[in-house]
């Protein structure tokens, strides 16, 4: 069976596989940049092109994960909303000791949209584990701290401690 029919049969059945080979992303004939941490998939590709956008994150070097776009239909609750990060992060290899996300590459990895607050406030992204800080906890658990958070340019930049 091949990658997009199992794709198209997932997407009929209201689920899609989790993880691709970059092989598997070469048959979909995506354009894919191998530096990229995540790219969209065609809708077309799902054989439901009118509801349903998802995206490859790169997992590891030459694993990828197939997840919904920003905005699904995930139910996202507070305690777990960011292990998604957290686990995005802890993934990073270790040669590499900051990575920049933009706001909507955060969002794209949480499956949701981020807190209007985390858009206006730099307090939002404090390395504090005190009180109801589930944000700061997955970046601080995975062994980062926010370094630099550009509002300007949408953008966080995480340091690895």
């Amino acid at each position: 069976m091949s990658i997009i029919s199992d794709l198209r049969t997932a997407s009929k059945a209201g689920r899609l596989p989790n993880l691709f080979t970059a092989k598997d992303c070469q048959k979909l004939n995506l354009p894919w940049n191998s530096g990229a941490y995540a790219t969209y998939l065609p809708k077309h590709c799902l054989g439901n092109p009118g509801n349903y956008t998802a995206y490859f994150l790169r997992v590891k070097e030459g694993l990828y994960e197939l997840l919904p776009e920003a905005g699904g239909n995930r139910a996202n609750t507070r305690k777990y909303k960011y292990q998604a990060l957290k686990d995005y992060l802890i993934v990073t290899p270790t040669q590499i000791q900051t990575i920049t996300l933009s706001f909507q590459q955060v969002e794209i990895i949480i499956r949701a949209n981020l807190p209007p607050a985390a858009r206006r406030f730099r307090a939002w992204w404090a390395n504090q584990q005190v009180g109801s800080r589930p944000q700061a906890e997955s970046w601080m658990n995975a062994g980062f701290k926010v370094d630099k958070v550009n509002f300007t340019g949408t953008c966080v930049t995480f340091k690895r401690i």
